[in-house]
């Protein structure tokens, strides 16, 4: 399990790397305090302009990011 602070207080905690399909990896990633949209919409944005990033799916209900990352 890795761990991470990140801003507004959020702590993230995630399983990976795991593979998520033929050609690369994914990381299932539990936000704490992540519970409202609007945060939810600016970490997503935030998150698809990294370099490597494929895809983001972020669910705010569930306090979840998935990502899906170039090998």
């Amino acid at each position: 399990m890795h761990r991470l602070q990140s801003g507004a207080g959020r702590k993230v905690q995630g399983h990976g790397p795991q593979v998520g399909g033929p050609d690369g990896s994914s990381f299932d990633l539990r936000v704490g305090n992540l519970d409202c949209e609007h945060d939810a919409a600016k970490l997503q944005r935030s998150l698809r302009d990294v370099p490597g990033i494929r895809q983001v799916e972020v669910r705010p209900t569930a306090g979840r990011v998935r990502l899906e990352i170039d090998p």
